[in-house]
């Protein structure tokens, strides 16, 4: 599977995910609903161990930093759960509070990989992270 496959994938995925928090959100403390999550994910995550195995996967495996960034990125993706689950419990509406979230972790996740990983800025980028920034400005003073 080439990556732009599973980005349309993740990105299916993600979108009835949020769909589903937002629904949620109404229904359930943004604190009780992160364990309920979490369920899901151990699903998800067994079922895809499962398959790993059942298909003898080459291409996977594992070191102790692997695994170490793996359950600090587990443990940061709860903590920020928690307050975007808050964000739609204390009334945010999905078609700004979505945007404002992604927006800001393109902004973010850009400079990140300019800074840290020394990735290429191009004119190009650059007035695209910009456009981004310019569009959550406008957005949340909708």
């Amino acid at each position: 599977m080439n990556w732009q496959v599973a980005l349309i994938l993740s990105l299916t995925s993600l979108s009835v995910y949020n769909l589903l928090q937002k629904l949620a959100s109404a229904r359930i403390s943004s604190y009780l609903a992160l364990p309920f999550i979490t369920i899901g994910i151990v699903l998800a995550s067994s079922l895809t161990l499962i398959a790993v195995r059942v298909l003898a996967v080459s291409d996977s495996f594992s070191s102790k930093q692997g695994i170490l960034f793996s359950l600090l990125a587990g443990l940061f993706w709860g903590i920020g759960q928690i307050f975007a689950l808050l964000i739609y419990y204390k009334g945010a509406p999905l078609s700004i509070g979505l945007p404002l979230l992604l927006g800001g972790l393109t902004i973010i996740g850009s400079a990140v990989g300019i800074l840290f990983f020394k990735e290429p800025v191009s004119f190009l980028k650059f007035s695209s992270i910009g456009m981004v920034t310019l569009g959550i400005l406008l957005l949340s003073r909708a």
